[in-house]
């Protein structure tokens, strides 16, 4: 995940980055379809988002989560960590800095 975006090269820009879950509830709209249709039209229902930042879960010690972030259907607003290996499969939506 952190691959794709980090060799991303969209129009004149090449940094972008995988965003923070702060940064991706703030690409989220009010109501439905719960995302900014004109800027992401194909956005998948009932899905989740990857974002960069990490958790570390109660004894483990070590951030091996990271958070997750729905953007429509019943997983619209929803936040919670998904281990980072294994099989969790979940979308990416990088960001880049303006300009």
């Amino acid at each position: 995940m952190l691959n794709y975006c980090d060799t991303l090269n969209i129009g004149v820009r090449s940094n972008w980055r995988l965003p923070n879950v702060n940064e991706l509830m703030s690409i989220s709209a009010p109501g439905a379809p719960f995302t900014y249709t004109a800027f992401f039209p194909n956005t998948p229902v009932g899905v989740y988002f990857w974002s960069s930042t990490s958790v570390i879960p109660i004894g483990l010690g070590v951030p091996n989560v990271a958070r997750v972030f729905g953007f429509s259907g019943i997983n619209h607003g929803q936040s919670y960590g998904n281990i980072k290996a294994g099989g969790a499969l979940n979308y990416v939506r990088c960001v880049t800095d303006f300009p």
